[in-house]
């Protein structure tokens, strides 16, 4: 009697980590040999749920098997409560490793059984005592609490140091944008307005006089600056229109308001606008011009001189 005693204590507390309590009598559970009926059963299921597409109704036949169990009781009557936690949690999810996993986990629980059994006697009795404790230690029968720690709240005052230095960086990037953003805006700002200023005192410096126009573009040429010299001479030649009253020259009228002026003197008109084709090509157009070009300008101005005079 001893020795069956002993054996149905060494099968229950294999199992998982064993609460140890003790339950009321009253309480409706399983006893030792339903309970490993019930674990055989299980690793045939198990088995099964390997060469099945579907195995949820397989799954569900396991659950059953363990539904509201929490006690064994032993062969004397007294109830043992036990944690079937590491059966039950594969099967929630009933991911295929997690299911090899408790499969491997059950046919070694077995595997220990039917050996403990054969090695149970009255001169063996320690000898299986010391396998039961390591047994225990194995891993495969820890069952972990699967329940999520719940993450404290960080007071503002504890944020990281890292993270404060994470925002200080940002801001000084930001600044430090900002301030590249303006100093470009003012360097093109003042380059805007030195370009006016620029544009504006080569208009004042123009010449006032047909005289001084032709000087002007004389020295140009000289200097090979073609470009320069043929719009001293386009100046020369309406100057020199003012001058004999035949038009008013004004640097704010246009090309082609200064013409109107010559719609009764049709010659005029047309050497007039070919002096001022010539010039847009050159000055607005950027026409590359040499000496011989700028000789052919200069004669067609010289002969509207003449004719004006």
């Amino acid at each position: 009697m001893k020795l069956r005693l002993l054996a149905a204590y060494a099968l229950i507390f294999i199992l998982l980590p064993i609460r140890g309590q003790s339950v009321n009598a009253q309480d409706n559970g399983l006893n030792a040999s339903q309970f490993w009926d019930r674990l055989d059963q299980t690793e045939l299921l198990l088995r099964v749920t390997t060469t099945e597409a579907d195995s949820t109704a397989t799954i569900s036949q396991i659950r059953a098997l363990w539904d509201g169990v929490s006690q064994v009781r032993l062969a004397d009557g007294t109830p043992v409560t036990v944690d079937l936690g590491w059966i039950r949690a594969p099967l929630i999810d009933a991911q295929p490793n997690a299911l090899d996993a408790l499969h491997r986990q059950v046919k070694a629980l077995i595997a220990y059984h039917d050996n403990q059994i054969d090695m149970i006697d009255e001169t063996g009795k320690n000898a299986s005592l010391d396998s039961l404790a390591e047994v225990l230690r194995d891993p495969r029968f820890q069952y972990v609490d699967l329940t999520p720690t719940p993450i404290p709240d960080v007071p503002q005052e504890e944020v990281p140091q890292s993270t404060a230095i994470s925002s200080i960086v940002q801001i000084i990037l930001l600044v430090g944008g900002l301030a590249v953003v303006i100093v470009l805006f003012v360097y093109f700002a003042r380059n805007l307005q030195i370009q006016g200023a620029s544009i504006e005192s080569v208009q004042n410096s123009d010449p006032t006089t047909s005289s001084d126009a032709q000087s002007l573009a004389t020295d140009h040429a000289q200097t090979q600056d073609y470009r320069s010299a043929v719009r001293y001479l386009y100046l020369a030649s309406l100057l020199v229109l003012d001058e004999r009253g035949i038009i008013h020259y004004d640097s704010s009228l246009t090309n082609r308001e200064h013409l109107r002026y010559l719609r009764d003197k049709p010659q005029i008109h047309d050497l007039l606008r070919q002096v001022i084709n010539a010039f847009e090509e050159v000055w607005y157009g950027y026409l590359p011009i040499n000496e011989a070009y700028y000789e052919h300008f200069r004669h067609q101005v010289d002969e509207l001189n003449r004719m004006v005079a």
